[in-house]
């Protein structure tokens, strides 16, 4: 995947699909920091399955925690740096 990867996943931010753009949200939260909040901070309002994803993600983000795509591990931030 590596950059390349990441940066061609990076349009589906913008979806018409609200699963396929919240769900690459939660994925590139760390490398798109802030289109990807904002698209999760809509889904976790709204009423549906994937709003728990997007509550979860951003919980996690701001406990200092991403779920890297590349290797499916939780990684952890200082949030400071970010």
């Amino acid at each position: 995947m590596g950059d390349d990867g990441l940066s061609a996943l990076a349009v589906l931010l913008d979806d018409a699909n609200h699963v396929i753009r919240e769900t690459t949200a939660a994925y590139l939260i760390h490398r798109y920091t802030d289109k990807a909040i904002k698209v999760l901070t809509a889904a976790a309002k709204a009423e549906r399955p994937i709003g728990g994803l997007a509550i979860v993600t951003l919980k996690r983000w701001e406990l200092g925690r991403y779920l890297d795509p590349a290797t499916g591990h939780e990684v952890a931030f200082n949030k400071k740096t970010r």
